[in-house]
């Protein structure tokens, strides 16, 4: 009975290994030439670990830093306005109130679309000015909370008729008393910020 070598039942691995080192032996020539062969290769992949271990360390260190900036980012955005009240020149926000109020009380409603948008420039003004965190309006009202910024809903309600305004232009129909309302909610905001 002449079975395979490589037959499910019958596999001897020493003959395998056996082949595997007469196959180096006869590339590298046998003695010491396979042996410096080996330690050549044994030293390769031992500085290869160490290079891989040092990438894996610097990895983690730098995820840590990472987790750590973005928590203090976190920090600073829940702080927000919660911090020493910053002194703002009142003079400006009511001269340039006293502006919106009669473009609002015009019957014109390329008038009260002036006065909403210069409301809302002004509350883009008072916030920035405050410290609220964020580039534009709408990321300084989506980083603060309701309990830091009461008025928050009404500045998002003001907001967004300023958008459409924006947005739709003269399509949008704007009627007097909405336009009254959205002052009205300015107004407040603006008063919450102690700028009027």
């Amino acid at each position: 009975m002449n079975k395979e070598v490589f037959d499910p039942t019958y596999l001897n691995l020493d003959y395998i290994f056996y082949q595997i080192l007469l196959f180096f032996r006869a590339i590298f020539g046998g003695g010491e030439t396979a042996a410096n062969f080996f330690l050549w290769f044994k030293n390769f992949f031992s500085l290869l670990a160490v290079i891989f271990i040092a990438v894996i360390l610097y990895c983690l260190i730098r995820i840590y830093e990472i987790n750590h900036e973005q928590a203090q980012k976190r920090k600073a955005l829940l702080a927000g306005p919660d911090t020493p009240p910053v002194p703002v020149d009142t003079k400006k926000y009511t001269g340039r109130w006293s502006i919106v109020e009669e473009h609002s009380n015009s019957d014109r409603d390329a008038e009260w679309r002036l006065a909403i948008l210069e409301a809302d420039a002004m509350l883009e003004e008072a916030t920035s000015e405050k410290g609220f965190v964020g580039d534009t309006l709408g990321e300084r009202l989506k980083n603060v909370s309701e309990q830091q910024f009461p008025a928050k809903q009404l500045a998002w309600d003001a907001h967004l008729v300023r958008n459409n305004i924006a947005h739709q232009g003269s399509l949008y129909e704007l009627t007097r008393a909405e336009t009254r309302q959205t002052i009205d909610r300015f107004k407040r905001v603006l008063e919450t910020l102690d700028v009027l």
